[in-house]
């Protein structure tokens, strides 16, 4: 998928989050027991990460010319490259800024990403991810697995997760396999 393509369905998605935040806003209040205002900074912080990134990912992975070791002899370009699948684990008090608003410059930069999100969070990152479809993603590209850390954790380190962000600490200790690299 072209970088065009990842950039209009994310300006689609900041419109939905937006069309949408009632049902966000009401989840928000049933999973954390946040009051609406709290609920509304979450919301809004990542219609703010969504814009952000889909305006500016081109430019932000774009090539560039840097100097080399022997700056008139040499030169080096740095170049950005997808790491491939990107695990992200949520935490249950901020449950949609922390898993959605990590995802969109993963997925901008070309990578897929598995969201486990928190146990007693599951519905907010379901229905995130049901709006990221709605935009236009397709579903092989962000993946949401629910379930206990100790279980699914066992499952996922097997398969082919590349880069794990742990924006959770997992209540029972049980961290991801050490082949993923953090």
């Amino acid at each position: 998928m072209r970088m065009s393509e990842r950039k209009a369905i994310f300006l689609r998605y900041h419109d939905l989050i937006l069309q949408h935040q009632e049902e966000l806003l009401n989840l928000l209040q049933v999973e954390t027991g946040k009051n609406r205002l709290s609920a509304l900074d979450e919301v809004f912080d990542v219609v703010i990460n969504c814009r952000h990134y889909a305006v500016r990912a081109g430019r932000y992975l774009r090539p560039r010319r840097r100097k080399g070791a022997l700056p008139l002899l040499t030169h080096t370009m740095e170049l950005h490259q997808p790491v491939g699948v990107v695990g992200i684990i949520s935490p249950w008090n901020y449950p949609l800024t922390l898993a959605i608003s990590d995802a969109i410059p993963a997925i901008l930069a070309g990578n897929c990403v598995v969201l486990k999100p928190a146990e007693e969070t599951p519905f907010i990152a379901l229905y995130a991810a049901q709006l990221l479809y709605e935009a236009g993603l397709p579903p092989e590209v962000f993946q949401v697995v629910t379930g206990k850390g100790r279980v699914v954790g066992r499952y996922s380190s097997k398969e082919r997760i590349i880069y794990v962000l742990p924006v959770a600490h997992p209540p029972d200790g049980c961290w991801p396999d050490r082949r993923a690299s953090v």
